[in-house]
């Protein structure tokens, strides 16, 4: 049986290496063991590691979603997709 989402946090990003991590265990610690969200992130095409270390964090946190636009595409496109 598939979980029932609640809510979904939209977080549009781009050349955040640095503060990806910390968002992620912040979002983390503030919903403890809640199962009933989803956080998707927009990657608007980084040219550092941001998409990388997104990759990474999936197999950790299994709430997170990436969605990575295949160019830069600026804020309201990342919202939109």
């Amino acid at each position: 049986m598939s979980k029932c989402i609640q809510f979904s946090v939209v977080i549009p990003v781009h050349n955040e290496e640095k503060n990806i991590s910390p968002l992620l265990l912040e979002i983390q610690r503030a919903m403890g063991k809640s199962d009933d969200f989803e956080v998707i992130i927009a990657d608007d095409h980084s040219s550092d590691r941001s998409y990388d270390i997104l990759q990474e964090h999936t197999k950790r946190f299994s709430w997170l979603k990436i969605v990575r636009l295949k160019h830069q595409s600026g804020q309201s496109a990342a919202l939109r997709h």
